[in-house]
C-alpha cells in the first residue's frame, strides 16, 4: 500500500502513513480496479471531474470505460449496479450525498 500512499500525497510518520479520508478512498479504488478488471465505479460527476468532492481524481483516464458519469436518477444506476453483480461484476457506487440514499433504499432492501 505504501506505492498508493506515496502517489495519493500521504506524509509518512515512522511506518503509519497519514492520508486524509479522501486520499484513502482514492487510494483504495485504485488498488481495486488495477487488481479486479471486474471493478466499476460508477456516480454523479465521478468521470472526469473526479467527484464532487475530488475522490475520484485520475480514475477515468486510468480506467477508460470503467468509470461511469450517471444521471441524477439514484435509484437508476444503483439497481443497474445490482444487476451488474448479480451478473459477477463487482459495481461500486458514489452517492453524491446521504440525503440521495433514500431513494434507492427500496432497491437495496428488497
Amino acid at each position: 500500500m505504501s506505492t498508493q500512499a506515496e502517489q495519493a500525497g500521504a506524509e509518512h510518520t515512522g511506518d503509519v502513513a497519514e492520508l486524509t479520508y479522501r486520499d484513502a478512498v482514492n487510494a483504495a479504488l485504485l488498488d481495486e480496479m488495477r487488481s479486479d478488471a471486474t471493478v466499476y465505479f460508477m456516480g454523479e460527476d465521478v468521470g472526469t471531474a473526479g467527484g464532487v468532492f475530488k475522490t475520484n481524481e485520475g480514475l477515468a483516464e486510468a480506467f477508460p470505460g470503467r468509470v461511469i458519469n450517471t444521471p441524477i436518477c439514484e435509484n437508476g444506476f444503483v439497481g443497474v449496479a445490482l444487476g451488474m453483480a448479480v451478473t459477477g461484476l463487482r459495481p461500486v457506487v458514489e452517492i453524491m450525498f446521504s440525503d440521495f440514499l433514500a431513494v434507492c433504499w427500496d432497491l437495496v432492501a428488497n
